[in-house]
């Protein structure tokens, strides 16, 4: 075994189920539980899947913005079809967008997508996860900051034994991977694996 993938192994096991789960033991229930489901798709913008593929950043930053303020808006999101679309669409511009405010603006948007959904999210995190985390290698502190929001309000809607085999999935499946899950786990900071 690798001396990294063994790093990344025993990071993740120390971070799941020591902290996490005690973590999530003493929370209280979260209030959008209570909160009614809203169905939201009619208030879509209208040239949302174009100006998300548009070639001007503005264009794309701004309905970003107005889509990121429709989910704020909304405490508790109904589930449609037409999510698993738009989360694929975001997970794109995450990925692949050159400007660093439509991926920072693609992030909050999936963030919350994922609180808004709560746990019918989780039918999406495989396709959203790796773009995501590919990202995490950006030099910006803000970028992986967003990121790592977004991830943790993702992995929020799994469970957190499906969540820590996730993570080992990506990381044995996809090796280039492995320096992103290590700089994600937040109790373990980069510098001290050097």
């Amino acid at each position: 075994m690798a001396p990294l993938q063994k790093k990344v192994r025993q990071l993740l096991a120390v971070y799941f189920w020591q902290y996490k789960l005690r973590e999530t033991d003493l929370a209280p229930p979260d209030p959008r539980q209570l909160a009614e489901e809203v169905d939201i798709t009619p208030k879509l913008p209208a040239n949302l899947h174009t100006n998300l593929t548009s070639s001007k950043w503005k264009e794309r930053k701004e309905v970003l913005d107005d889509l990121l303020t429709l989910l704020n808006a909304t405490p508790r999101i109904k589930e449609a079809a037409e999510f698993g679309e738009l989360s694929k669409a975001l997970a794109l511009r995450v990925r692949s967008d050159a400007n660093i405010n439509c991926v920072m603006g693609a992030a909050q948007c999936l963030e919350g997508l994922a609180k808004g959904l709560m746990g019918s999210f989780a039918r999406y995190r495989e396709t959203v996860v790796p773009p995501m985390l590919e990202r995490l290698k950006e030099r910006k502190a803000t970028v992986t900051d967003t990121i790592g929001a977004a991830l943790d309000s993702i992995f929020e809607t799994v469970r957190q034994v499906v969540h820590a085999r996730a993570l080992f999935f990506e990381c044995y499946c996809r090796p280039h991977l492995q320096t992103s899950l290590v700089i994600y786990c937040p109790l373990y900071p980069i510098r001290t694996l050097k």
